[in-house]
Order: structure tokens, then sequence, then C-alpha cells
């Protein structure tokens, strides 16, 4: 919960939370004649559809407070959505820098209650910023009203100035008392924590081999400090198989046992090759030394194909088909990918839909009894094998 205050003076607590389907007859009861000339009319259901990210503040009662929905890109008919970066050329490099799909979103539609837009819109970004960590920009392109004159002007958010990325230093032992109190709210089921002094003894004890590091946000008049706790050791009962999956885990693999051998617990590994700078490049033949590869990564699905899924799967409670047309719809035919670079995954499908003009990617998964020939399943065109495990990252 947040506590969020109006222009007048007016306090509000509020939820910061994804946007559900259900939320679209309060978004549509906030789009003011304000947010119809900045945005024009759009369909709001069809909107949190297929917005990469939208979100909701909504307050005790439930009610609408604002909303904002984000794409990967611009809105309308300003530029064709897979080839946006020709904007980049048309605007000051030092207001519009080094913008690429993985670190850049695109706001769509931002509405609000009277009086809360800029305490909403500031708590909005906020939260975007802290939820993607690869984003380092938010865009607002306008049609240009100046003839002659550039192709269109724009509005854009840095992250540096809403959402700073945090200092991460060394644990030092007069941190012990800052890092147990989110210890004691966070990892209650860690049975380490209760041993009173273990962890001032664990930073005490860092070398080449065990090291402990915090992350330090920092002001002018005040200093705190906001553990990650990321302890590298060898106390691996420090993730025992009943512990849940904590956020941190999202950006590591985990390495599945052998099947001779039921260790007592889990393994997650990060390579160091997954934090250098990736640039999607999406073509028909790539590189070998491209880390991430795809080759005819995809396929239109014909209109056959896709009333099959819809008669014999449960498609719909998944996306709602009336929003996505049949020319939306798309068949992943091969996709490889090096393990160290698994977080990647959610990257190379948002980019092969966007620049393929798609919705939805469909997979076939056969089973081990049935046969490869696809003419027996009412499915037209060849079969083609999955070669990947990274599937389960990707959405219906």
């Amino acid at each position: 919960m947040r506590t969020i205050t109006s222009d007048s003076g007016q306090q509000e607590t509020v939820t910061v939370r994804r946007s559900e389907s259900a939320d679209a007859q309060g978004i549509d009861s906030l789009v003011s004649p304000s947010a119809l000339g900045v945005f024009g009319r759009v369909n709001v259901i069809q909107l949190l559809e297929k917005a990469n990210l939208a979100i909701t503040l909504a307050n005790e009662k439930d009610d609408i407070v604002a909303h904002a929905s984000f794409f990967d890109h611009p809105a309308g008919d300003l530029v064709d959505q897979a080839h946006w970066d020709i904007l980049t050329l048309t605007l000051e490099k030092n207001f519009f820098p080094s913008t690429q799909p993985v670190n850049t979103l695109f706001l769509h539609l931002f509405v609000t209650q009277t009086n809360f837009a800029t305490a909403s819109v500031k708590e909005i970004i906020r939260a975007v910023f802290n939820a993607i960590p690869e984003l380092e920009h938010i865009c607002l392109p306008l049609e240009s009203l100046t003839d002659p004159g550039p192709l269109c002007v724009a509005l854009i958010c840095h992250r540096q100035k809403h959402c700073p990325r945090l200092h991460i230093r060394p644990a030092r032992v007069e941190d012990h008392d800052d890092i147990m109190r989110i210890l004691d709210q966070q990892t209650k089921q860690l049975s380490a924590i209760n041993q009173p002094y273990f962890l001032a003894e664990v930073i005490e004890a860092q070398n080449e081999e065990n090291r402990t590091a915090v992350c330090e946000v920092c002001s002018q008049f005040q200093a705190s400090v906001s553990p990650i706790c990321l302890i590298f050791s060898n106390y691996l009962n420090l993730l025992p198989t009943s512990c849940p999956e904590f956020p941190l885990l999202q950006s590591f693999l985990r390495v599945p046992a052998r099947p001779t051998s039921s260790p007592l617990c889990e393994l997650y590994m990060f390579c160091h090759n997954g934090m250098r700078s990736v640039i999607l490049q999406m073509s028909s033949r790539c590189p070998q030394s491209l880390p991430c590869c795809t080759q005819n990564m995809t396929r239109v699905c014909l209109r056959q194909d896709v009333e099959y899924i819809r008669a014999h799967y449960n498609i719909e409670n998944f996306i709602y088909f009336s929003h996505h047309r049949y020319e939306e719809h798309a068949q992943i035919r091969h996709f490889v990918l090096r393990p160290s670079f698994q977080h990647f995954s959610r990257h190379l499908f948002k980019e092969a839909l966007r620049l393929a003009h798609r919705s939805c990617l469909h997979h076939r998964v056969y089973p081990n009894y049935s046969s490869q020939e696809v003419g027996a399943q009412g499915l037209s065109g060849p079969y083609w094998p999955s070669i990947c495990c990274q599937l389960h990252l990707s959405t219906p």
C-alpha cells in the first residue's frame, strides 16, 4: 500500500498492481477530453489484452485512481511498429539516447482521477522502472503540428531521474542490524536466522571465495542500507527445497539434478555472460557469433490452424480471442538459446511478435506415442521439431 497526495492536499491510500480485464469499465470512466486529445480514442479491453505492461492504482474501495498502459512500440500510425527506430533520427540525441527495444517502452494511455495526476504518474513510473530491471526509457511520441518540421516530438522519462540504479558495495559488519531487519521479514523459513550472530560472522569472514554485498540508497540528508543479501558461500543449506523461490532467482538458471541423485538442496546458477549487453538482431540468417540466435523462428498460422486450436483447446481462458486477428497468430518453428542467456528469452519472443506484427505465438508439443505425421492431426504445414527447452517462459 502507498499513500499519494492530490494537488489540493487530499491523501489517498492506493495499491499499485497489474491491470486486469475487470478494470476496463473503471478505466474507461476516467478517459477525459485531455486524454482523448493526447492518446485518441482507444479500446480499453484491447489495450489491456495486448499491452506489454499495464499498471493500475486502486484505492481501499478498489476504485480505479489511475491507469497507464505501455507497449514496445509507439501508438497509432505515427510509425510502423517494426521500424520505430527511425524516430531517433528526427529527435535530438541528448533527449532520445541509446534507445533499444530491450530498454524502451512507449506510453499508450494514461488516465487518472481529477487532482491526482501528478502523484499518480510519479507512482506509476516508479513502479514500472522497479518491475523491469532492463528498462531505461519511457517515451511518449506525439505528432508534430509544425509544417515543415520534424516527424514528431517526444516526451521521455529516464530511469536515472525517477528510479536511479542502486549503489552496490561490499557488506560491512556495521550493516548487520539493517540486514537482519529485512531477513526477519523475508526469510523466516531459513534456519540460519535462528543463530543471532551468524550474519555478522559471515560478513567478518569474507575472503576471495566467500563474499557478501548490499545495495545502498544514498541521499543528501540520509543514507539507508537495503541489502539484497547476496551471500556467496559454501553453506548450501541457505537454499532448502521447502523455501519458496524468491525474486532474485528469476535471473538464475535452475540446474536439474542427475536422475541417479536426490540432493537435499536446489542448485541455481548465474553465468557472468548473462551480464553482457545484448543487441537483439532478428534475421533469417544469424551469425554464429551472436549469443542469442533465431533462425526462421516463426511462421504465420493459417485460418484453419487457428480455428483448430480454438475448437480443441481452452485458449479463451488465456486470451480474449476476438481481440486477436487471424493474421496475428503465429507458430514457433525453431528456437535456440544458450542457457546462460535464458533470462533474455522473453525479449526474443517480444521482438519476434513486434517485428512480425503478431500478438500470439503457438507451439505444438507432440506426445511420445504420437506419430510425427501431422496430416492426421488436421493441421496444415510440415512438422517442425522443437530444439529448445526454454518455452516455459513464453506466454499463450
